[in-house]
């Protein structure tokens, strides 16, 4: 049955130890959603960049939340599928969702109001495997930019999950992998679109964490031989939410790997990462948040010591997402009932804040240009950073990698003597270089003569 309960809003105060400063009041809010039981219980939530809009999947329904306007539901059982997907968009404008077409396939589809849904379809045109031409896993800052899983052909022709990344303008094209045989996920992509996280399998089937930048990779950032999976990837694209050997991770460029102190994935996980890093998730301690200064902590106790007496008889199981802001979280709980329901916990914004950590600048230059021996490729990072120099085409095939690894900041120089991967002589003709960290790129246009 649906919750006749109206929306509850129960006035609290956040320990100064979470978000620095004075206390100061924060709301924890019932979604009224329809009443479920918590056996079995599939569900999924995500936030807009501020916490002002909503996206759940609850009982095979999506629905769009916001406190203005409540609880409107956008698609019911019959069109939605059973992979739990919903993502929001940075700006809130738009939701993603696997949903069923008239024929009853499902893929990928986006809903703006006003527009209502708009199918996304398969990777390059290619029919569905089974029913299904793909699934959805997020949106961009604007929802111009989405990511999940589709399917493609490998060498022999079978279709194998594969990345996707679609855009408004282009469409929907399917990301390179490793090797075509793999299958591999996108989970998540920055504001800006250029980084797409998740993860591609390796020979024999396992997960490893991965990056596309770009539109280039996969990037193991961790190595080849690393298990696990990206799951998030903060709005500015600095922090990543992961699984490392079945261990739960922060992940930057520049910090590298910060163990967050839940084992035992993917039955305990990390969800969402702001763009200050706080990193939320649930174990079986219930829904959990992490910061560098207050380490692990249960959503609970920080409510309590604050001055809730229990939530009113709450139990908070599951955090599913945190804005990018880091204002808010949603998730999933045992209401005093004993039904399953969703809450929502806003904190006072720290969107003013400048960004903690600005935008690193790459430089790269070629010599002689033109060449017909050897080019002296010089580059410089400002910071320290993943980086990738590689040679490319005119048609964008990756011809060889001549630097591949974390360089600090500096000034490097590396050459090219005009021979790809495979060991052939490029032939006479226009090349470019270009250098890839995860948040700045450059491209050198060069030309070879023989």
């Amino acid at each position: 049955m649906r919750s006749a309960t109206p929306v509850l809003v129960i006035a609290l105060f956040l320990a100064a130890s979470l978000i620095g400063g004075a206390a100061a009041e924060v709301t924890f809010t019932e979604v009224p959603v329809e009443e479920l039981h918590t056996s079995g219980l599939y569900c999924n939530m995500a936030l807009s960049e501020d916490g002002s809009e909503a996206g759940i999947f609850w009982g095979f329904h999506v629905y769009r939340w916001n406190p203005e306007t409540g609880l409107m539901l956008l698609a019911d059982n019959t069109q939605t599928s059973s992979t739990a997907s919903i993502n929001v968009s940075g700006d809130g404008s738009t939701f993603i969702a696997t949903i069923k077409d008239s024929m009853d396939f499902t893929d990928p589809a986006i809903w703006r109001l006003g527009e209502g849904w708009t199918h996304l379809g398969g990777i390059d045109g290619e029919p569905p495997l089974g029913t299904e031409y793909g699934t959805a896993s997020a949106l961009n800052g604007d929802g111009t930019m989405a990511t999940g899983l589709g399917w493609a052909r490998n060498d022999e022709g079978w279709l194998r999950a594969t990345p996707f990344l679609w855009t408004e303008g282009e469409g929907m094209i399917g990301l390179p992998k490793a090797d075509n045989n793999h299958q591999a996920r996108g989970n998540d992509l920055s504001d800006d679109g250029q980084i797409v996280v998740g993860w591609n399998e390796n020979d024999f089937g396992s997960w490893r964490p991965c990056r596309w930048i770009n539109e280039i990779g996969p990037d193991f950032f961790l190595g080849e031989e690393t298990l696990g999976v990206v799951d998030a990837i903060s709005g500015n694209g600095v922090f990543y939410a992961l699984a490392v050997n079945g261990a739960a991770h922060r992940y930057s460029d520049e910090d590298g790997l910060s163990p967050i102190g839940i084992y035992g994935w993917p039955y305990n996980r990390v969800y969402g990462v702001s763009n200050d890093g706080t990193v939320i998730g649930y174990d079986g301690q219930g829904a959990l948040i992490w910061t560098e200064e207050g380490g692990l902590r249960t959503v609970a106790d920080v409510l309590t010591e604050a001055g809730c007496t229990d939530h009113q008889g709450w139990t908070l199981f599951w955090a599913v997402d945190i804005s990018s802001d880091g204002s808010t979280i949603i998730g999933a709980g045992t209401k005093p009932n004993g039904w399953a329901g969703v809450w929502i916990a806003q904190f006072p914004s720290p969107a003013s804040a400048p960004d903690p950590r600005p935008l690193p600048t790459c430089r790269l230059a070629c010599s002689p240009n033109p060449f017909s021996r050897r080019a002296t490729v010089a580059y410089s990072l400002d910071k320290p950073a993943s980086v990738r120099l590689a040679v490319y085409d005119l048609d964008g095939r990756m011809l060889t990698t001549l630097t591949d690894g974390k360089r600090s900041p500096g000034n490097y120089s590396v050459t090219w003597n005009g021979i790809t991967d495979d060991g052939h002589r490029a032939a006479s003709g226009t090349y470019f270089i270009r250098l890839i960290t995860p948040r700045a790129t450059a491209t050198h246009k060069i030309q070879l003569l023989r």
